[in-house]
């Protein structure tokens, strides 16, 4: 049996007002899990974490080797919960893939936990101004949700006694080009405003994704642009039915 744990509360600033709930929830939520795992027998565990290990990095592309120094008590705690995993392993022997998420996107990403995508499809929709903290010239890698489902399926197909992947598109986008490529898909201009830059946002990010491309013969395979339209026209659809 495979158990693939995604269960967490994501939200990093949330985090840092409440870091007793995330540590609660997370860490020891992961710990509920492994112990069930051992306690049934389960031969692999499965665990979503997060860039956000990473913390502001020294080098990019972040690789796997990169040191882990998280900035949030969210990243903390997905910090701790990979150590966690890594430990039952050696000490129980049970497989285990961990897989560091870059930023995921997709339909159906819950509003309180939504992401800039989210954030600018829902203001783009309702045209309303899509609001960028700071120059605009940060960037991130995005990576759309099925090409994530994609590396988890194959990862549970692979005999893999322990590893880490990072799962990201490998390509960094400045939010001012994606706010430009939301302008292209919905054909129409969108006003931008700038806001003050929020504190403790990284600067820069993108992953290194050989070793998944390596190990698991995995690849990306969705553009932003399609990612994107794809997203849209879920949210289209969704208004007419309702």
């Amino acid at each position: 049996d495979i158990v693939i744990h995604l269960a967490a509360l994501i939200d990093v600033r949330e985090s840092v007002l409440n870091p007793n709930l995330y540590h609660d929830i997370n860490v020891n939520g992961t710990l509920n899990i492994l112990d069930s795992c051992i306690k049934n027998h389960v031969s692999k565990i499965i665990f979503t974490s997060s860039a956000a290990v990473y913390g502001n990095p020294m080098y990019l592309p972040i690789d796997e080797k990169h040191p882990l120094n998280p900035l949030s008590p969210y990243g903390a705690s997905k910090a701790a919960s990979e150590l966690y995993i890594s430990a039952y392993h050696y000490s129980y022997n049970i497989d285990a893939v961990i897989f560091r998420l870059f930023n995921v996107y997709g339909y159906g990403q819950s509003s309180k936990y939504a992401g800039v995508i989210k954030i600018f499809m829902e203001n783009a929709l309702k045209n309303r101004p899509l609001e960028i903290f700071g120059d605009g010239f940060q960037t991130r890698d995005f990576i759309y949700v099925e090409d994530v489902i994609d590396a988890i399926v194959k990862s549970m197909k692979m005999d893999i006694d322990f590893n880490i992947f990072n799962i990201g598109s490998g390509k960094s986008l400045s939010i001012n080009s994606l706010a430009k490529i939301f302008s292209k898909i919905l054909d129409r201009e969108l006003k931008i405003i700038h806001s003050k830059p929020r504190k403790g946002d990284i600067r820069h990010s993108y992953a290194n994704i050989d070793k998944a491309k390596k190990i698991l013969g995995w690849v990306p395979k969705t553009s932003i642009e399609d990612g994107l339209r794809r997203m849209l026209e879920k949210y289209v659809k969704e208004s007419l039915d309702s």
